[in-house]
């Protein structure tokens, strides 16, 4: 509604300016500006149209399912398998600005909460929730708008002797029904302006690795290193730039976060060639005259960027780069982050028996029940951990060749099996985990150096023991 009232007065603001050229400006070109005119009041009433919609639906008066689409009358069917669609409704739950377009594609909302969710995001919701929920896949699923009646057998007669002669009473089988009622799931989620800058996963990625490390800092391991590194995290970043101004553009997108590979940062390629170009009118070229050819001597710079950092990379090299349409490109790689995903793995420096690496884990973490598998006299020196419901990554700390693999959460049939490959040590998933106010205590006193910052002493383990 804010931006429907501010493009309002955009328009009577823009109305009364004409007006003025009109009445001063003897040589304006009339024409142009009748057209401009009525195209403007055209769109204004168009945006009253609109505004009298919305003030009915905030006012309970018009049904929000029974709004207009000004541009046409696509149903939202139509609007599921619609691109544009798709992306005004990401970009709406994101909070972003939408196109005038895509702000009229979404007046096609069911409540005035929000709008349709388009069926290919949909379907990708319920293949997540088939995940975590396996029992769906046993289940039939049926699509229907509201409750249904599904028919089943009631009482079911027995088989008689009957006598030669008799009566017989009729006792035949009944049908009863079972209804299933409709219920509608929903889930609040909110968003803050920083997904902009970092996306959810990597967010999760970056916070899961955290954890690790720090329960490795506690247990003493060294050369610690991901279990299970990310993939299709990073892109790569290509860009020309005059010679005289390459260093400039290296060094911005260096500070923006390009460049690190490993435990090195810096990391670029750059190859010096010859581009061309030719302004047309209404360009302002940084070097070249206007409706000529100019070639210029240019380093093409090529680096990679973990892919959550690409809009603040993208504004860096926007703000650096001398040409008014700086050419970048920008490819998605599947190399694997190894400073990024889930889990750690690591060495003792002295290697120790299974009990006593046992009973110093469970006083290094607190643990009140810790749960392990059979122990049979191994030597532990290389340790898999990973923080919280890790058991899925069990087989791939046996393929590491660890000795012993601790997380948060352990199956009862997890256990099953690996007495021989791995020792298992469950500490508890708030026991595993209990060291990530450590890590925002760290960030808040390095952004803010000048607040008191303290840590609690609050145990909000929902669990106990006896």
């Amino acid at each position: 509604m804010k931006e429907l009232i501010k493009r309002m007065a955009e328009i009577r603001s823009r109305k009364v300016e004409l007006r003025g050229v009109l009445e001063t400006d003897a040589k304006a070109d009339l024409d142009a500006i009748e057209k401009e005119l009525r195209e403007l009041d055209e769109e204004y009433t168009n945006l009253e149209k609109r505004k009298a919609v919305i003030e009915g639906i905030g006012a309970g008066t018009v049904p929000v399912n029974e709004v207009p689409n000004p541009i046409n009358n696509r149903s939202a069917d139509n609007f599921d398998q619609d691109k544009e669609y798709r992306s005004a409704w990401l970009k709406h739950v994101r909070g972003l600005d939408l196109t005038e377009n895509e702000q009229r594609a979404l007046t096609t909302g069911t409540s005035s909460a929000g709008a349709v969710i388009p069926t290919v995001t949909q379907n990708k919701i319920i293949e997540k929730v088939n995940q975590y929920c396996p029992l769906l896949d046993k289940i039939d699923l049926l699509r229907v708008p509201g409750g249904v009646k599904v028919p089943a057998e009631g009482t079911t007669a027995d088989a008689a002797v009957h006598t030669e002669g008799a009566t017989i009473t009729a006792d035949g089988d009944t049908l009863s029904s079972v209804t299933l009622s409709a219920y509608e799931v929903t889930k609040l989620v909110t968003i803050s302006k920083s997904v902009e800058k970092m996306a959810i996963d990597a967010f999760e990625s970056w916070l899961v690795n955290k954890i690790a490390r720090k329960i490795a800092e506690k247990i003493g391991l060294k050369n610690v290193r991901i279990l299970e590194a990310k993939e299709n995290a990073l892109v790569k970043l290509t860009t020309f730039v005059p010679t005289a101004q390459a260093e400039d553009v290296r060094k911005a997108l260096f500070d923006a976060g390009c460049g690190n590979i490993g435990n090195y940062d810096l990391c670029s390629y750059n190859m010096e060639g010859e581009g061309t170009f030719r302004a047309r009118e209404g360009a302002t070229p940084y070097c070249g005259a206007i409706g000529e050819l100019h070639t210029e001597r240019e380093v093409r710079i090529e680096t990679i960027i973990p892919a959550y950092k690409k809009a603040a990379t993208v504004k860096a090299l926007l703000a650096a780069h001398p040409y008014e349409e700086p050419v970048y490109d920008i490819y998605p790689l599947q190399n694997s982050w190894p400073q990024a995903g889930a889990g750690v793995i690591g060495e003792l420096e002295v290697p120790e028996t299974e009990l006593e690496f046992l009973k110093r884990i469970k006083k290094t973490f607190e643990v009140g029940c810790l749960r392990h598998n059979k122990l049979l006299g191994r030597e532990i020196q290389t340790v898999a951990l990973c923080g919280g419901a890790g058991a899925f990554l069990m087989p791939l700390a046996i393929r590491n060749r660890a000795d012993v693999f601790i997380t948060g959460e352990i199956k009862y049939h997890d256990y099953f099996g690996h007495d021989t490959d791995i020792l298992l040590a469950e500490i508890g998933h708030y026991e595993s985990e209990q060291y990530t106010k450590e890590i925002f205590y760290t960030i808040i006193r390095d952004l803010f150096p000048h607040f008191e910052v303290q840590m609690t002493k609050v145990n909000t383990n929902p669990i106990k023991y006896m």
